[in-house]
Order: structure tokens, then C-alpha cells, then sequence
């Protein structure tokens, strides 16, 4: 059962509708969205039973295929990542350029290079062939894109800290004065270790523990152990929203685990 249907969404009618999908390690989220309003019509969650330390391709694709609706007729495909690592380059490099100073990051060893771009910053990131040829295959013509976009344009503070939670992998970046200063993933399996990478982004950058704003998002609850941790040691913190929740459900009765797909379809 659908977390969300929009009263007008019908299976019978998606050629039009753009569809959105988010692969996690243990799991994938996915919404479909009219083009010209960008009104939600479609939000769903499948965890897989049990949790892995690494993506586990082969199980993800088979529970996909499961999910009849993530095939249905689309205007666009958009596949996001948010376990891979990524790199960022300024925009006005080109793509061939970005392709070759990405290989002296990344480790390309038989992977795929892809490019997200926006106005000022390009997130670059490398899949393995195979299985980039296993997406392709399944969603031809798809666009490719990283969730650490959601870490780009998401606030227009000029002092915050934005975390993005997914299993135990944290999206982290910082900005001060409007300018980003850090942008990073880090995996944790603790919540001391959670916190000895945030309080060490606050030391790299000179971040304002005391005046600067800390926004989570994914999966975090604010009465939740991360959440009341992290509040020790800064001043203004609070869960992220976003512009896309459904007006027919109750802002906070839907998990918080959507708002990064939210962000970034917005």
C-alpha cells in the first residue's frame, strides 16, 4: 500500500507523469509527478528484510521488479544515488574535463562516470558498468542524478549545516556566508561516531556551533537518538520540509525518510 495516491492518480494514465526513484542500500523510494505543476501524485517506500552493509544490486533490481508501478508508461525517468561516493566541480568546466579530473578522485576501475549538474556545481559520480547496464536496461533513457544535489540548493541561509540521513551513511554539507565550505558522505555505525564527523566538519570549516542553523533530513526522528544528541551542541536544529508534501496528508503524519526525494524534485 502506497503512503500516498493523489485522488486523480491513475495507473491507467502515466504516460505523462515524470517518475522519480531513490536507491538506498537496503531499500528505494519513489514518487510520480505531473510535469507542468509538479503536483505529487504517487509516494512509496520498500525497505528489503533485513539490513546490509553494502548494495546488494542483484536483490534491489529483483524487489524492483516487483513494484508494477515503477514500470508503468513515464514522460522521464530520474534514478537517484545516494550510496556512491561523488566528487564536486565547478560548473563552468566541461564534461570531458570533469570526466578526466574525476578519475584522479574516484576509483574507476570498469565504472561509469555520471554528471549532475547544476547552476554553479556539477556532482559527479562513478557506477559500475555492470550495473549501470542493469539501470539502463530496465529504465532506458533514464536520467541519472546523486542525492548529495539535495546538499546544493536547499536553504537559503547563509549559515547552516545540512545532513541528509540514509541507514548509516550521512550526506554533510556546510556553508558560511552563503558559500559552501564542505560537502561530503561519511558511513557511521554509531551515534558517537555520527557526531565525531559533524563536530570535525564544524573544526575543518570554523562553522558558529552557537549562531549557525542544523537541518536533518531522511532517516531521522526528532525524538530520536541522533536528533536529541546532536541538539547538545548547537543552538538551532530542526527536521527538513519541503514545498512537495501532499496537501491532502497531514504534514506529520508522513515519514520523514521522503524529504530528500522531495528536495529533490523540487
Amino acid at each position: 500500500m502506497e503512503v500516498f495516491r493523489h485522488t486523480d492518480f491513475d495507473p491507467a494514465f502515466t504516460a505523462h507523469l515524470e517518475l522519480y526513484l531513490q536507491l538506498r542500500s537496503n531499500g528505494f523510494t519513489y514518487a510520480c509527478t505531473e510535469p507542468d505543476n509538479n503536483r505529487l501524485m504517487l509516494l512509496n517506500n520498500l525497505d528489503l528484510s533485513g539490513e546490509i552493509s553494502d548494495p546488494d544490486e542483484k536483490r534491489m533490481i529483483g524487489e524492483l521488479s516487483k513494484e508494477d508501478l515503477v514500470f508503468l508508461p513515464a514522460a522521464r525517468r530520474t534514478v537517484i544515488w545516494s550510496h556512491l561516493p561523488f566528487s564536486l566541480f565547478p560548473a563552468e568546466i566541461g564534461a570531458g574535463d570533469i570526466e578526466k579530473q574525476a578519475s584522479l578522485l574516484l576509483d574507476l576501475s570498469g565504472q561509469q562516470i555520471c554528471q549532475d549538474r547544476y547552476d554553479e556545481l556539477v556532482v559527479a559520480f562513478a557506477l559500475p558498468v555492470n550495473i549501470y547496464s542493469r539501470y539502463r536496461d530496465l529504465f532506458p533513457g533514464a536520467v541519472h542524478r546523486h542525492l548529495a544535489g539535495s546538499l546544493l540548493s536547499s536553504n537559503a541561509e547563509d549559515h547552516v549545516i545540512h545532513m541528509v540521513i540514509q541507514e548509516h551513511l550521512v550526506l554533510l554539507s556546510v556553508r558560511i556566508d552563503g558559500k559552501l565550505h564542505l560537502a561530503n558522505s561519511y558511513r557511521f555505525q554509531t551515534t558517537d561516531e555520527f557526531l565525531y564527523f559533524l563536530l570535525l566538519a564544524t573544526e575543518q570549516t570554523g562553522f558558529d556551533r552557537e549562531n549557525g542553523s542544523v537541518i536533518l533530513s531522511g532517516q531521522v526522528a526528532e525524538d530520536g537518538k541522533l536528533f536529541q544528541e546532536t541538539a547538545k551542541f548547537f543552538n538551532h536544529i530542526r527536521l527538513e520540509t519541503s514545498e512537495l508534501w501532499p496537501d491532502t496528508a497531514d504534514h506529520e503524519t508522513l515519514p520523514q525518510y521522503f524529504t530528500p526525494l522531495l528536495k529533490m524534485m523540487s
